[in-house]
């Protein structure tokens, strides 16, 4: 049976992370997530070209169905932090003459693919295969502002003075271009339900950059090739994915005196990609692996309403070599990461917004073996467009508790937003600690305190 063009089109519409849009980098997840069109085109070696799907048929002898496949996403952000901080025990708005800084972010993915599909013996049940390309953009900058309502034009890379003049401290601009290539094999009952194996491929390249006073501006280059295997499903409006992957990424560090007309010329080469071009001495470099698995799920219509959630946990291992005194320092650098993510989206949706993240880093100078830095960040950020206030309250009540910041217990806002309120809370909370490893010379005699005493810093990433 032949279904009309538009209902199938409806009805093929599955919204999940797409392989290669979550993966062991966190400059993967700064990409949008997809919606996964079939596209209701179709040629049969048994029928010929057609439009719709063929549902419930059983054809007789080796029959392959195949189609085009579409894939798009699209994400935009615009956030702005006050600056300002309050010695107050309870959480009260900012004033709007307060300084802030507004993050704006755009990103969006595109690609295409072809799938070929032959049915089983059962009724609609088929078994196929699919390899699809995938490229998606991201720009973010950091904007400061005098007061919440000032007006400032879009950041551009400076390539003259007068660009460079409309920066101010502490503004940062970064460009990201993804590419991704997945092989998926899978079977179900198409196009309404099915699951399978993918292996993707992603490149992803990185430039940034942030003024750091008059007259100096630092620029960063970041390279990160993964590979991922995951397990993806998906009925019709709901899917999910199990994925594990690894990695390799690295990074370069300039710093350039924009007051040299010089640096502009060499600015040039370094957004074109020339860096045997760039002259400058390396502020930092670092040279790391990585590796992750992953779990998300989602549901929802695109546009109009969809609600997903995501676990990860990532572990990197690497140096960074860093300028001090004039001379490169090298260090390794073990991390572990551990997100949890949920949100929804859309224009029926309260586009509500909540990550936890906690990283763990133990860095090591390369000319002190035994000793390291331990550090702990824990970032925790909320938004919801429309959040009645005493659902507010009840929730930072239940932060207050794990974190230990009493403040977050009471909140003073004024008599007008009484009722429902919009809200958009980040609270990051670092330690530091400094580790010692004894030397064979230092282990005690006894056996028991000997195993003990030689702990190794990767036995706290098991």
């Amino acid at each position: 049976m032949h279904l009309i063009v538009l209902f199938i089109s409806l009805l093929s519409l599955n919204v999940f992370a797409h392989g290669g849009d979550s993966g062991p980098s966190t400059l993967e997840q700064e990409f949008s997530k997809l919606s996964h069109v079939h596209m209701p085109v179709n040629y049969s070696t048994h029928e010929g070209y057609y439009l719709g799907y063929e549902i419930g048929a059983m054809e007789e002898g080796l029959v392959f169905e195949n189609h085009p496949v579409a894939f798009g996403g699209m994400d935009k952000i615009v956030r702005a932090t006050c600056l300002e901080q309050s010695t107050a025990e309870v959480i009260e708005l900012c004033p709007e003459n307060s300084p802030f800084v507004l993050l704006e972010n755009k990103k969006w993915d595109l690609g295409l693919g072809f799938e070929s599909h032959m049915h089983l013996p059962l009724p609609g049940v088929g078994l196929g295969a699919g390899i699809s390309y995938l490229k998606g953009k991201n720009y973010y900058s950091f904007r400061h502002l005098n007061h919440k309502n000032e007006k400032r034009a879009a950041l551009k890379f400076p390539m003259n003075p007068e660009e460079f003049k409309n920066w101010r401290i502490g503004d940062q601009l970064s460009y990201m271009s993804k590419g991704t290539i997945v092989f998926s094999v899978y079977v179900g009952f198409e196009p309404f339900v099915h699951i399978g194996p993918q292996i993707s491929r992603t490149g992803v390249y990185r430039i940034s950059m942030k003024k750091i006073d008059e007259k100096t501006l630092i620029a960063e280059i970041a390279n990160l090739k993964s590979k991922d295997l995951s397990l993806e499903g998906s009925a019709i409006f709901a899917g999910g994915e199990l994925s594990g992957g690894k990695g390799k990424s690295n990074s370069v560090s300039y710093e350039f005196n924009m007051e040299a007309e010089s640096s502009y010329p060499v600015l040039a080469n370094l957004l074109a990609g020339r860096l045997d071009l760039v002259n400058q001495a390396v502020l930092m470099k670092t040279d790391s692996t990585n590796r992750g698995r992953s779990a998300l799920g989602s549901f929802g219509f695109p546009m109009l309403f969809n609600r997903g959630g995501y676990r990860g946990t990532y572990a990197t291992q690497g140096s960074v070599e860093e300028l001090e005194d004039g001379h490169l320092h090298k260090h390794d650098v073990y991390s572990l990461s551990k997100v949890k993510d949920r949100s929804t989206r859309g224009v029926l949706s309260q586009h509500m917004w909540e990550n936890q993240t906690l990283v763990t880093t133990i860095i090591r100078e390369e000319d002190q073996p035994t000793e390291s830095v331990l550090s702990v960040v824990l970032n925790w950020t909320f938004s919801r467009d429309h959040i009645k206030l005493s659902q507010f309250e009840k929730k930072m009540r239940k932060v207050a508790r794990i974190t230990g910041l009493s403040k977050l217990r009471e909140i003073k806002l004024p008599q007008a937003t009484r009722g429902y309120v919009k809200v958009d809370v980040s609270i990051n909370m670092s330690a530091e600690h400094v580790l010692k490893v004894l030397t064979p010379d230092q282990k005690p005699s006894s056996k028991r305190r000997r195993s003990s005493g030689s702990l190794k810093i990767s036995h706290l990433f098991r």
